[in-house]
């Protein structure tokens, strides 16, 4: 082999490998590019799923007290059922006791 014939071959090899470094540092931009969506997206999710949590524990929140309301005027109307059921016996009561009278 030639010195000039050397020489060729070294060219296209040193050819070759920059080539070859281009394409993988051309993957590499690609790459990191993709990495970098990956990481925004991943940050507005994690953004999305906090405001999420926070809107689900006010409206978690807001439903408590309303159940607590709710136990309470059931408690009431129970208890004011109890009077009318007493008041109503009595009535019913007097109405015998009257029945019985005139007979």
């Amino acid at each position: 082999m030639t010195p000039e014939q050397r020489l060729d071959r070294l060219e296209s090899v040193v050819k070759l490998m920059i080539k070859a470094g281009l394409r993988a540092r051309k993957q590499s931009r690609d790459q990191d590019a993709k990495i970098n969506i990956l990481i925004h997206s991943q940050m507005e999710t994690s953004d999305q799923i906090s405001r999420m949590g926070a809107r689900t524990e006010e409206v978690l929140a807001g439903l408590a007290a309303k159940q607590t309301k709710t136990e309470e005027a059931l408690a009431s109307l129970t208890a004011k059922q109890a009077k009318t059921d007493d008041a109503l016996r009595a009535y019913l009561n007097s109405l015998r006791r009257a029945r019985n009278g005139k007979h």
